[in-house]
């Protein structure tokens, strides 16, 4: 018989074995628990969503940094309302989608010119300063490309240092049309000059434009002059189409001998 030392012995031997093997069992299941654990953190899904948290910390660190950053820098004063002009839209630019139809322009031009021969007398020379004034006033209604009627009026006031006699005042009138029919169009336009002296500043004479004289007559002398002209352009097809122009000029002197001159042109055009 064996003794009970002996079988206490036998009992704890066992007991030991099955302790070693539940010891190895968890450490087993920990080393599983680590290898899925490591594969979850490498996998795609954990990495994206690692990514999304270290971009969404840097942008909160950028908005702190930004928030700090006007709190410590001082307020601009606020910038001062510029003054809007009275008129509004400048020339060049549509003020509304309709265009305006009714246009005006003023102007007034001042000048002083020294003249060697203020009578165009090439035996008794004398000279002179004068001094012109010269408003103009257009006033249009209408379209340039459409229907449309113009009314210019320029004055001109002549004043002489020495010789007043010869101090003038003159007048230059135009007055133009043109309506637009759907293969026609036609345009008019009449011209009155009344003139005082050497024709300057006229389109009878030759010469810059304020040391423009009246060759014709070499002096001082009165004259009115009225133009008329006639024009109308045709389409025919999309390249060609006719034009016609029928002009007439009347020279109407006080002293001299007045003319007039009529003339006509027809033309085809491809």
């Amino acid at each position: 018989m064996k003794s009970p030392a002996g079988a206490r012995r036998a009992n704890i031997v066992p007991s030991r074995g099955r302790r070693v093997w539940i010891r190895i069992a968890l450490v087993l299941v920990a080393a599983n628990l680590v290898g899925l654990t490591t594969e979850a953190a490498t996998s795609p899904d954990a990495q994206a969503a690692i990514e999304d948290d270290t971009l969404a910390a840097k942008e909160a660190h950028i908005v702190d940094q930004t928030a700090h950053a006007q709190e410590v820098q001082p307020a601009l004063p606020p910038e001062p309302d510029l003054p809007q002009p009275a008129l509004e839209g400048i020339v060049g630019q549509a003020e509304s989608a309709t265009p305006r139809r009714l246009q005006y322009h003023v102007s007034l031009a001042v000048r002083s010119v020294y003249d060697d021969n203020i009578n165009l007398n090439p035996s008794n020379r004398e000279d002179d300063i004068y001094t012109t004034i010269e408003p103009t006033i257009d006033v249009g209604f209408g379209q340039a490309d459409g229907n449309y009627v113009a009314l210019t009026y320029a004055p001109n006031a002549f004043f002489f240092v020495n010789h007043s006699e010869n101090d003038a005042l003159q007048h230059i009138i135009s007055l133009t049309g043109q309506y637009r029919f759907p293969l026609l169009t036609l345009s008019l336009a009449q011209d009155v000059q009344i003139l005082n002296g050497t024709g300057l500043n006229a389109d009878t004479g030759t010469g810059t434009t304020f040391t423009r004289t009246n060759l014709d007559v070499a002096g001082r002398t009165r004259v009115n002059i009225y133009s008329t002209r006639l024009n109308a352009n045709y389409s025919l097809t999309g390249k060609t189409f006719l034009t016609a122009g029928l002009d007439y000029s009347l020279s109407d002197y006080q002293t001299l001998i007045s003319s007039s001159v009529l003339s006509g042109n027809v033309y085809f055009n491809y």
